[in-house]
């Protein structure tokens, strides 16, 4: 269409309207160097529904380049009502920007207090588990170190007169023991295998308690056959918790009794050691950086109870290793 020319129709949103026809005798006015149909297509650009930055920067620059066009009061007037869209539509968008932010910062919230509380609920799990494993070998440990505390006492009692009592730890307590110290052993190799998503690297712990059980369980056999011959026997279904004659073992056996029991009580300790080096690792993972601190490693007095430290997986892994496959 030329510069000049009458647009018949005028479109405002929904709205449309026709130009009525001049009358013969009316004046004729100059046409502006701008046609009516591009001035719809300002009004047409600024009545979109959804505005974005890239609509506001094409409107600007839709403005700007009919500009030079317009009669100066018709470029006053549009730069002037341009600028009054443009300001608010940026202002609506800054509105929904933040709103959205907001939104995201609630949920990026939420999902943080639901992994605090995840990462609390596991570490109770894990606590109670592993306290049962080391209170099951502590368990295990004064039965053991107590039964050479009342052999001693009997002897002494003996000697200066004084009537002795028996000792108390008996065949099947002690299978019992052992027993509950290998459930519970397992149940932490267990928890490690459910919550190994925590991290990899605590597939460490799964080669190391297995090698303390077992070494374990070979100190406690070599120690379970010398000793049950020294052990006090009830008498079966006996209603006063009766016993066979007892006596306590000739010096001879009651050394090879304490160096057993010295050997079995430094496998327990080893076991204890490391559950206890994992409940430090769980520590860290989970509660680390909640409290913004992070557990020390414990400092052996003897190399026998090695530390088991994720820092040092892979020497650590290897050397465990390598002891499964001499077995």
């Amino acid at each position: 269409m030329r510069p000049g020319a009458a647009c018949p129709v005028y479109r405002f949103g929904a709205t449309s309207r026709v130009r009525p026809p001049l009358a013969l005798n009316a004046p004729v006015t100059p046409a502006p160097t701008l046609d009516d149909c591009e001035v719809c297509g300002v009004a047409r650009l600024f009545s979109i529904r959804h505005v974005t930055m890239e609509s506001i920067s094409n409107s600007l620059e839709y403005i700007l380049n009919m500009s030079t066009r317009m009669p100066e009061s018709l470029q006053i007037a549009i730069i002037s009502s341009g600028a009054t869209i443009i300001a608010a539509s940026i202002g609506v968008l800054l509105v929904f920007e933040q709103i959205r932010r907001q939104a995201t910062n609630i949920l990026l919230q939420a999902r943080e207090n639901e992994r605090i509380k995840l990462k609390i609920k596991i570490y109770e799990e894990a606590m109670i588990i592993i306290s049962t494993a080391i209170s099951s070998a502590s368990s295990l440990s004064n039965e053991v170190r107590g039964f050479i505390f009342q052999l001693n006492n009997y002897n002494i009692y003996i000697d200066v007169g004084v009537s002795p009592q028996i000792p108390t730890l008996r065949a099947n307590k002690l299978n019992d023991m052992e027993y509950n110290l290998l459930t519970t052993g397992s149940d932490v190799m267990s928890l490690i295998e459910k919550w190994i998503i925590l991290d990899k690297r605590l597939s460490l712990f799964l080669d190391v308690i297995h090698v303390d059980t077992l070494d374990l369980s070979k100190a406690f056999t070599d120690y379970f056959i010398h000793t049950i011959k020294h052990l006090p026997t009830e008498v079966p279904n006996s209603t006063q918790n009766e016993l066979f004659p007892w006596s306590p073992p000739i010096e001879d056996d009651f050394s090879k009794i304490c160096r057993l029991s010295s050997l079995l009580e430094r496998e327990i300790g080893k076991y204890q050691c490391h559950i206890t080096d994992l409940q430090h690792e769980l520590q860290n993972i989970l509660l680390g950086d909640m409290f913004d601190h992070h557990e020390r490693k414990r400092t052996p007095t003897d190399d026998y109870f090695s530390v088991i430290d994720l820092n040092k997986y892979e020497e650590i892994s290897k050397a465990y290793k390598e002891r499964m496959m001499r077995r």
